[in-house]
């Protein structure tokens, strides 16, 4: 069991549900504190979600987004600042809702992470944070029935037919709040 004091009042390990942030909606997380000295310490996270297209109910197919993101954590015992830094992949399908015929996009999340956590002493965590975003669409694709979804590239991007997308890169700002338990 940890103490509090060997990693910053935390254990090495923590799981935990975290709110819209760079899972997009949810994503269930696992987090491994791998570095610790003095008030810093350096984890690894990672996550996934899992959610049905919403443009697209007739056809069942899922999305799921992997965040991997690398963490410093900044003070003692309970209270701590968070920086991070990752990317949240994607498989699946975002939908451009009022193109016809009907065209998708594939689409990478880089993000930064500004935050607070808060750790009780049986181990529950608590996280709020700020996350600064930049997206990255392929490019539009038409909508191909029936062909397996599961790769960020497939189908190629040779099938690209707007390689100019209206907004190629976008900034976006997301919030996230999390609860779990490390040990």
């Amino acid at each position: 069991k940890a103490q509090f004091g060997q990693t910053g009042g935390i254990g090495k390990n923590a799981f935990y549900a975290e709110w819209y942030g760079n899972g997009v909606y949810y994503s269930l997380n696992y987090e491994r504190i791998f570095y610790s000295a003095n008030k810093f310490q350096a984890g690894v996270r990672m996550g996934a979600m899992a959610y049905s297209n919403l443009f697209t109910l007739y056809q069942k197919d899922l999305l799921f987004v992997f965040p991997l993101e690398i963490n410093g954590l900044f003070g003692k015992h309970r209270h701590n600042i968070e920086i991070g830094i990752g990317n949240s992949f994607s498989t699946g399908r975002f939908y451009h809702s009022v193109s016809v015929p009907q065209q998708y996009y594939r689409q990478f999340i880089l993000f930064t992470r500004l935050g607070f956590r808060y750790y009780t002493k049986p181990g529950i965590m608590v996280r709020i944070a700020v996350l600064p975003l930049l997206t990255y669409k392929l490019g539009y694709m038409p909508d191909t029935p029936n062909e397996p979804d599961f790769g960020i590239l497939k189908p190629s991007t040779a099938h690209l037919i707007n390689d100019e997308t209206y907004r190629r890169y976008a900034l976006g700002i997301s919030a996230s709040i999390c609860f779990g338990y490390a040990f």
